[in-house]
């Protein structure tokens, strides 16, 4: 009856452990700006359905993770295998042409001819 107390205390504390030490990774990424999520290694900026509204989401393979999308280069993305890059279309960095959940705090003051499309990605092409 003891080991039998033993394991479940055990158990429960590796998994509470565990989800409390994946969660905050991931909780990190929506409390970015753009620019914040792109000069993150762990986070990756994407569009939404909606033109010039972002998702700061969480890195989820070898092609953006451990990459700052801020100086991603078709180089660095395709230096690892299976990934392709992806150039900007029409992604405006500039403060007041799109956010994520968290307005932007230290956007450039610049305008662009384009905007409201997608930042540059490296994805994997299988």
């Amino acid at each position: 009856m003891k080991l039998l107390l033993s394991l479940v205390a055990f158990l429960f504390v590796f998994i509470t452990t565990t989800l409390a030490s994946e969660n905050p990774k991931k909780d990190i990424c929506t409390t970015l700006d753009r620019a914040e999520c792109m000069d993150s290694t762990q986070c990756t900026l994407i569009l939404t359905k909606q033109p010039n509204v972002y998702s700061c989401i969480l890195s989820n393979d070898s092609c953006e993770t451990g990459k700052k999308q801020s100086m991603l280069t078709k180089k660095s993305c395709e230096n690892v295998k299976n990934c392709q890059y992806n150039n900007a279309n029409c992604y405006c960095p500039c403060a007041g042409y799109g956010q994520t959940l968290v307005n932007d705090k230290k956007a450039p003051d610049c305008s662009c001819d384009c905007s409201g499309g997608e930042p540059p990605n490296c994805t994997s092409i299988q």
